[in-house]
């Protein structure tokens, strides 16, 4: 038996940060110790969503240039082995490569097979996969000599080998080639985006993988909103023979995580295809892998936080809380404009987006050390109050309530914001007067309704603009994905910002959401009693005289909206698979024939509104699908939709 400590290591990186891409990698692996293989997360060097700037070959040689420095740093100059992920460009292609150094050597370059291109991943648009079995010599002006390809590595008798990220999700699994090869610990270093239940899926795979293909795996995650659309949970898992050891809180506010164990090596004789049969060919070969670590346990920032063992939807709710209060911090920050800026309705899009900034209020207060929060804030040491991160409007017509006023005033109460309030009414009425003149004919309700509504809301936008300008702050848009798949949204107008926060979410779980954080809330964090105006109120835009506008009357429940969301976008049904399975889900609850006419309201709108998606805020992908026409739902902006 070989007792040795191994870390996984998640980064919050951004593309093209060169230097601090390579200061958090150095972090990292001061962070990891003496532990004797420390595995990075995929293009950890460049950042993963550097998406074409990829096929720019000055990208590719200043990965290589950082990676050249890294061999000299004094921190990497021991026995540990780092994997440590980039592009690399070889014999006129480009692959997605993990480099394998030890003690200030390039011992190999081991490159991705299988290239994820379905959802919102594009590899094949930059990469080349690289065939299994292949192995080549590896030269540039910048960088060492070393193999190449599908590489795999022995330490004096203890063999590594990696799968990157996507290699483990296919049915053909480059874990069982390494197995009978057989190599003892795996490693993947990936960057695989969050969606809701993915941990589960995730952590199935790396103890089944530690029970059946080796006998340590290892697997490390990006951690933040490295890129503006994709959030990554930064998980860390390591398992050996078919048990997790280790893993570590996902979706934390930061830079580096780090998890780290003693495992043993030597006393696991595999099933299957002989663990210990005969090698393809001859691995890249370091010197003999050595730690201090003594005992099994992880480090104590290894354990897995109290809200990670909730399960049902009250996990969905957890994770929904901390992936989106963690995406506004790193856009908020890498942006340049950690303050934000909000058009508060009383309603509960925006009542939604107000608690999430004050949720990451709370977080930035308990989980950054006085270092982080010199860097980020003028006001030193001190964690900021909600009221300097956030600042709230509410901009008023005749046709707004006192009721939503109310509803707002006891948010901003709630979270300890100034609600400011505008009454936009009187440029609501020049503009209206101003185009009555132009067209010599007036305007009514009659036959001008939509007209007359998005007046309203545009009339909103340049307020708020200037407000967040005024305030150096990220204007957020409340749009979400139930609003986007039906355009039910004002261009220019409550579409307004720089920023979708729910745009990744339908509005049936955002209300479901908002009563559970009325209730309950996240664990840690406390729930919010100001929401029980907001959940009381039926969801209206406001703009259409009576007082009897509701959005779901505008358009149609909106548990019936998500389940047509889900079926058009995410499981591509044909329109006349959507009636059937409308009525398997909602049947006994509303006749055929209204299941009907909001089938064919819903796809009407949903063709038509194409152009919408095209310019809507970006938005977090949070969900296993999303409405977003730049990473996932490409279709023609003119088409009849069926």
């Amino acid at each position: 038996m070989t007792k040795i400590a191994v870390a996984a290591v998640a980064l919050n990186q951004t593309p093209l940060d060169w230097s601090g891409n390579k200061e958090r990698i150095l972090s990292g692996a001061l962070a990891a110790g003496d532990a004797a293989v420390v595995c990075f997360p995929e293009l950890c060097i460049s950042g993963y969503g550097c998406e074409d700037l990829f096929l720019a070959p000055w990208v590719r040689e200043r990965a290589a240039k950082v990676l050249a420095e890294l061999l000299v740093a004094p921190q990497l100059q021991t026995s540990t082995v780092y994997l440590i992920g980039l592009p690399v460009e070889h014999g006129g292609k480009i692959y997605d490569g993990v480099a394998v150094i030890q003690r200030g050597k390039l011992l190999g370059i081991t490159c991705k097979k299988n290239l994820a291109n379905d959802g919102i991943h594009y590899e094949t648009r930059w990469f080349t996969p690289w065939p299994t079995g292949v192995q080549e010599d590896f030269s540039s002006i910048t960088l060492p000599a070393c193999p190449i390809g599908d590489v795999w590595y022995d330490f004096d008798g203890i063999t590594l080998g990696l799968e990157i990220c996507h290699d483990a999700w296919v049915a053909e699994r480059h874990a069982k080639q390494l197995a009978d090869r057989g190599v003892q610990i795996i490693c993947n270093p990936s960057a695989s985006h969050f969606a809701f239940g993915k941990r589960a899926v995730r952590e199935q795979l790396v103890r089944s993988s530690s029970r059946e293909h080796c006998e340590v795996y290892i697997y490390a995650n990006l951690l933040g909103c490295e890129a503006g659309r994709s959030i990554y949970d930064g998980d860390q898992i390591i398992a050996a023979s078919g048990t997790v050891r280790a893993s570590g809180e996902r979706l934390r506010l930061g830079d580096v995580a780090v998890t780290k164990c003693a495992v043993e090596l030597g006393g696991i004789k595999q099933s299957g295809v002989g663990f210990f049969g005969a090698r393809r060919h001859r691995p890249a070969r370091g010197v003999a892998l050595t730690s201090s670590v003594e005992a099994d346990s992880a480090l104590p920032n290894s354990a897995s936080s109290n809200w990670e063992q909730a399960t049902g939807e009250n996990l969905l709710y957890e994770e929904f809380t901390r992936a989106i209060s963690l995406g506004l911090f790193d856009y908020g920050r890498k942006s340049g404009a950690l303050r934000f800026a909000l058009s508060l309705s009383g309603g509960a899009d925006s009542a939604a987006c107000a608690i999430l900034v004050d949720i990451l209020r709370k977080r930035i207060a308990s989980e950054l050390s006085k270092e982080q929060l010199n860097a980020l804030f003028s006001q030193g040491s001190q964690p900021p109050s909600t009221n300097e991160l956030l600042t709230c409007a509410y901009q008023a017509t005749k046709q707004s309530s006192q009721t939503t006023l109310k509803s707002a005033q006891a948010i901003a109460d709630g979270i300890g914001v100034a609600l400011l309030e505008l009454d936009v009414q009187p440029l609501v009425d020049q503009y209206v007067t101003m185009a009555e003149k132009s067209l010599k004919r007036s305007a009514s309700w009659d036959t001008d309704d939509i007209a007359l509504q998005n007046v309203q809301s545009r009339v909103r936008s340049p307020s708020i603009w200037l407000i967040a300008n005024l305030k150096n702050a990220l204007l957020l848009t409340t749009a979400n994905r139930s609003e986007i798949a039906v355009g039910y949204a004002t261009m220019d107008g409550d579409t307004s910002g720089g920023l979708a926060p729910l745009g990744g979410i339908d509005k049936h779980f955002i209300r479901s959401w908002l009563r559970w954080m009325e209730g309950t809330g996240p664990a840690e964090l406390g729930s919010y009693p100001c929401l029980n105006s907001v959940n009381n109120l039926a969801p209206s835009a406001e703009l259409r005289p009576g007082g009897t506008q509701t959005d779901e009357g505008d358009l149609m429940p909106y548990d019936v909206l998500a389940a047509l969301e889900r079926a058009t976008v995410r499981y591509y049904r044909s329109p006349d698979e959507l009636v059937e399975i409308l009525k398997s889900q909602f049947g006994n609850r509303y006749p055929d024939s209204e299941l009907a006419r909001w089938k064919d309201k819903f796809l009407a709108l949903f063709y038509r509104s194409q152009w919408k998606r095209e310019r809507y805020a970006p938005a977090f992908h949070i969900d296993d699908f999303s409405m977003d026409s730049r990473t996932w739902l490409r279709m023609p902006i003119l088409s009849k939709g069926g």
